[in-house]
């Protein structure tokens, strides 16, 4: 499976390298070690490199809460974040996984 996927290491406070097409970024225990302006960066950075249905995976010590209105935790699955507009693009993606599974 490894082999199959593309791996890339980047700088979180630089630009994203391919703006919008990341499906999943990890990044877990590294905003722990940031300060409050860089962390706010770090998740303008993320939120600007991941597709609309990717995903943001963080350290159990870390979260999106408070700290951008740009990401939002899933409902569905702890640990993991998505993309918000206003917040009822997470709401909208439990009500179609709900309804999919009727």
């Amino acid at each position: 499976l490894r082999k199959q996927l593309p791996l890339q290491g980047h700088n979180l406070l630089e630009p994203p390298p391919h703006p919008r097409e990341f499906d999943i970024v990890l990044c877990r225990n590294v905003l722990l070690y940031l300060s409050p302006e860089k962390k706010a960066l770090a998740f303008e950075r993320i939120a600007a490199a991941m597709a609309d249905d990717g995903w943001l995976m963080l350290g159990a010590g870390e979260t999106v809460i408070g700290q951008t209105n740009k990401l939002g935790a899933d409902l569905k699955a702890r640990g993991l974040y998505r993309l918000v507009a206003d917040g009822s693009r997470i709401e909208k993606r439990v009500a179609d996984r709900r309804a999919a599974a009727r």
